[in-house]
C-alpha cells in the first residue's frame, strides 16, 4: 500500500470501530431515554465492528470494506430520515440533527471514490431527498406543510452546493499528487530525490532512537560512470541509470526507499534491517547490477554499508556509510565495504549471523 492508502486504512479502522461502539451506545441511550428500542442501530454497530475486524486482518480488503461501510451508514440515515418524515408529523425543528450528518456521507464518498464516483454517490442521496420532498408535497399536506418542506428544500440546495464543491476540490487532488511527485521524485530514474531522502532519513533515525529499532543504510556509486558518458553519450548514460535503478527496485522490500543522492550515487534507506541483513541485501543488489547488459556495457557498482548506532544523528551515520562506499571504490570497485572501524568481535558476530 502507498502512504495515502495506509492513511485511508487507518482512518477507516478508527472510524468504523469507534462508529460501531457509538452505535451500540446510542441504541442503549435511545431506549433508555425514549422507551422505544431502535432495532436497526445495533445491527449497524455490529456490522461496522465486523468490517473493522476484517479490514484489520486483511488490509487489502480496504476498497470493498469502505464501500460497504459507506453503504450501510447511508442506508441507515436515509431509511431513518424517510421514516421520520413519512410516519410522523414533525415540526420545523425536527429535521436538524440527522440532516447534518448527510454532509458527512458526501465527504466520505469523495474520500472513497474518484471525483466522478463521489459525484454520482452524492447525487444518489440528493435524488432520494428530492423524492421524499415530492412525496411530502403530493401526499402529506397539512398545517405543518411549510415547516417540513422549507427545511427539506434548504437541505437539498445545501447538499447540491456541498457535493459540487467537493467535486471541484477532488479534481484538484491528481494535480496535487503530480506536484508532490515532482517535488519528491527524481524525474530521470523515478527514485526519491535527495531532499525527500534527507527528510525520510531523519524520520527513520528518530524512530530508531525512540523505539530502539534497527536501521541500515546502503550507499552505492556506479563505477566509471563518467567514462560511460564520455564514450557512449549521455543518452546511453541515462539508460544505464534507469536500468540499474529498475533492477535495484525489483530486489528491495516494500518499506525500503531508494534515493538518488547525486549524479550516479544512490542510497537505500532500509528500516528494520540489521547490519547482517544489509550485507546480504547489498550483495544481492551488487549481483543484480553485475548481470545487466546495456548497449554492450556491463555496469558495476561499489557499495558501502552502515547501520544506525544508538544516539547517532542522521549526519553521523551518513558520514560512515559515505566513507564505507569510498573505501569500496579505493579497494578496487565492484565490492562491498562496511562501516569502519570495526572490532573483531563485531565482525565475527556478523559472519555468524550470515551463516
Amino acid at each position: 500500500m502507498d502512504n495515502f492508502e495506509n492513511i485511508k486504512r487507518r482512518m477507516a479502522l478508527s472510524g468504523m470501530s469507534s462508529g460501531g461502539v457509538a452505535c451500540m451506545i446510542g441504541a442503549g441511550l435511545s431506549q433508555h431515554l425514549t422507551g422505544l428500542p431502535d432495532p436497526v442501530l445495533p445491527v449497524l454497530g455490529i456490522s461496522l465492528l465486523i468490517l473493522s475486524v476484517v479490514l484489520w486482518r486483511i488490509p487489502r480488503s480496504l476498497p470493498w470494506i469502505e464501500r460497504i461501510g459507506w453503504g450501510l451508514i447511508t442506508a441507515y440515515m436515509l431509511t431513518t430520515f424517510a421514516y421520520k418524515i413519512i410516519d410522523s408529523p414533525m415540526g420545523y425543528s425536527h429535521l436538524g440533527a440527522l440532516a447534518y450528518w448527510f454532509f458527512f456521507t458526501y465527504l466520505l464518498a469523495f474520500l472513497i471514490w474518484p471525483p466522478r464516483g463521489g459525484l454520482v454517490a452524492g447525487f444518489m442521496i440528493i435524488a432520494t431527498l428530492i423524492g421524499l420532498t415530492i412525496w411530502l408535497v403530493a401526499f402529506k399536506p397539512g398545517d405543518n406543510f411549510l415547516d417540513l418542506t422549507a427545511p427539506l428544500i434548504q437541505l437539498i440546495i445545501a447538499s447540491i452546493v456541498y457535493v459540487l464543491a467537493n467535486f471541484s476540490f477532488a479534481q484538484l487532488r491528481p494535480q496535487y499528487v503530480r506536484m508532490r511527485s515532482l517535488a519528491f521524485t527524481d524525474p530521470l530514474t523515478g527514485c526519491t530525490n535527495r531532499r525527500r531522502g534527507e527528510e525520510l532519513l531523519n524520520l527513520e533515525v528518530q524512530r530508531g532512537r525512540r523505539y530502539d529499532r534497527p536501521l541500515s543504510l546502503i550507499m552505492f556509486d556506479i563505477d566509471h560512470f563518467k567514462r560511460i558518458n564520455d564514450k557512449y553519450g549521455h543518452a546511453v548514460g541515462d539508460a544505464v541509470l534507469r536500468s540499474i535503478t529498475h533492477s535495484i527496485r525489483l530486489n528491495l522490500r516494500s518499506n525500503d526507499c531508494l534515493v538518488r543522492w547525486g549524479g550516479e550515487e544512490f542510497m537505500i534507506i532500509a528500516p528494520e534491517l540489521s547490519l547482517a541483513g544489509a550485507i546480504q541485501l547489498g550483495d544481492r543488489l551488487r549481483q543484480s547490477i553485475l548481470g545487466l547488459r546495456i548497449a554492450n556495457i556491463k555496469p558495476t557498482a561499489s557499495f558501502g554499508i552502515a547501520s544506525y548506532r544508538t544516539g547517532e544523528s542522521a549526519d553521523m551515520v551518513l558520514r560512515r556509510v559515505d566513507a564505507a562506499m569510498y573505501q569500496a571504490k579505493a579497494q578496487g570497485r565492484n565490492r562491498i565495504e562496511l562501516e569502519r572501524p570495526q572490532t573483531a568481535a563485531i565482525r565475527k558476530r556478523i559472519v555468524s549471523e550470515i551463516g
